[in-house]
């Protein structure tokens, strides 16, 4: 079962309950393989490593997707958050790759 989160609609004042998104991450050598679902679909995805520059990559309100990213090299630290088609940002807790 989903995790369940409260985000709140500013404009119309109305309490909305929806699923959290779901991310999951496998590393492949060099790179790690990120796969991201969710039950309104997603809009754009924004990652960076160690503190860094943020890249976006769109995901034209797909439910689910899967996105290779390489890794750098030696410890890192990856944040990523998304954006799902009503403007719902959802950043995620830092993950260590080593």
């Amino acid at each position: 079962m989903m995790e369940r989160q409260k985000y709140y609609d500013d404009i119309n004042f109305k309490n909305k309950d929806y699923a959290k998104p779901q991310l999951g991450y496998e590393k492949k050598g060099s790179s790690i393989t990120i796969k991201l679902t969710d039950d309104i679909g997603i809009n754009k995805i924004t990652y960076s490593w160690n503190g860094g520059n943020e890249t976006t990559v769109s995901a034209d309100g797909k439910k689910s997707i899967s996105y290779d990213i390489e890794v750098p090299q030696g410890d890192s630290k990856f944040a990523i958050k998304v954006k799902d088609v009503e403007g719902h940002e959802i950043k995620f807790e830092e993950i260590s790759i080593t």
